[in-house]
């Protein structure tokens, strides 16, 4: 079975919570980006399926980063993807980024909640995130009214 990389995130998101660590490898529906997770923070690259004279900094990129909040009472989780929209003057032939499509997610697990719960607080938040009405949303740039 392939998971995709939403899948991938929620993986993320539970093991990091729970304060475990694992190693996540892409798989065939994930083949534009390596993801190897062994600490905080995790990051994931577009290594192929880009101009091969894009510079590094210019591919997209996703962290996701844990860390406790300010109390120590729950995990914050920030997933931060950044999409630069590289462009190459015909003249010099050098990159450039013109603009960032940026999309940030921030999650706090308390750590007093049942596991049960959090699991279902997790999944229920991320798939309304991941459904068709958001992902229409962000694209136009406008709520639904």
């Amino acid at each position: 079975m392939t998971r995709t990389t939403y899948e991938v995130l929620v993986c993320l998101l539970w093991q990091i919570s729970s304060s475990r660590r694992l190693t996540a490898r892409p798989t065939s529906r994930m083949t534009s980006c390596q993801l190897a997770v062994e600490i905080t923070p995790p990051l994931s690259r577009q290594d192929t399926g880009a101009a091969a004279a894009l510079p590094v900094g210019l591919r997209f990129l996703a962290k996701l980063q844990a860390m406790w909040n300010g109390p120590k009472t729950a995990r914050v989780l920030r997933y931060n993807y950044k999409a630069p929209y590289a462009v190459q003057d015909t003249t010099t032939t050098l990159y450039s980024a013109k603009d960032n499509v940026v999309i940030e997610v921030t999650v706090t697990v308390p750590q007093a909640c049942p596991a049960s719960h959090i699991n279902e607080a997790v999944n229920q938040g991320l798939n309304l995130a991941a459904s068709s009405l958001i992902k229409a949303s962000a694209t136009s740039g406008y709520a639904p009214t």
